[in-house]
């Protein structure tokens, strides 16, 4: 006869992997709900305002419109789906660069910034 197995909601809690599995769950729930406070932390911190966190703050839900690829890719083909990403991602990061505070922003001190342009060296310039 084998022994029965708990069968409680709190059972699984005894298994270790799964103990592991929770703790690193958490912990990656964790870093996600921070990361839109850091971000707006980072944004007001380098001088923008809130126009320039607005900002921000809307260009980070702009990746759920990738939902959509899925049934798209089924129907087109994923050439073509890769393509539209590809032109997508252009679109994304030429506007990121049309606002005016973005391309303002400098690195923050303290680390390895040497070979990164700032706004006040223009790209290409000798040092």
């Amino acid at each position: 006869m084998t022994p029965q197995q708990p069968t409680g909601r709190r059972s699984v809690l005894r298994e270790p992997a799964f103990r592991r599995f929770l703790a690193g769950h958490t912990a990656s729930l964790l870093g996600s709900a921070m990361a839109p406070v850091a971000v707006a932390f980072a944004v007001l911190d380098s001088g923008g305002d809130g126009t320039a966190l607005g900002t921000v703050m809307a260009a980070r839900i702009l990746p759920i419109g990738l939902a959509a690829a899925g049934p798209v890719a089924d129907r087109l083909g994923t050439t073509p789906v890769l393509a539209l990403g590809a032109l997508w991602q252009l679109a994304a990061c030429a506007a990121v660069l049309a606002v005016p505070a973005v391309r303002t922003l400098t690195p923050p001190s303290g680390g390895r910034t040497a070979a990164l342009p700032t706004a006040k060296t223009p790209v290409g310039s000798p040092d």
